[in-house]
């Protein structure tokens, strides 16, 4: 597995974890131990592959 796919991975356990509660991306960067920039990039991918969706007028994440 390589290191996006750790990152992908640990993404999905959290959400799943957290579900049906939402989060911030604060909560994300500091349980997945990256940073902003890198949490931004994969819950865009996470989005795009429509495996989240991200409310940006509370900047939650719900896990479909």
């Amino acid at each position: 597995m390589n290191h996006r796919q750790s990152i992908k991975q640990k993404f999905l356990k959290l959400l799943k974890e957290e579900f049906p509660h939402d989060f911030s991306i604060g909560k994300i960067i500091k349980q997945v131990g990256i940073a902003r920039s890198t949490a931004s990039t994969r819950l865009k991918a996470l989005s795009a592959e429509g495996k989240i969706d991200v409310s940006r007028k509370v900047r939650n994440f719900i896990f479909l």
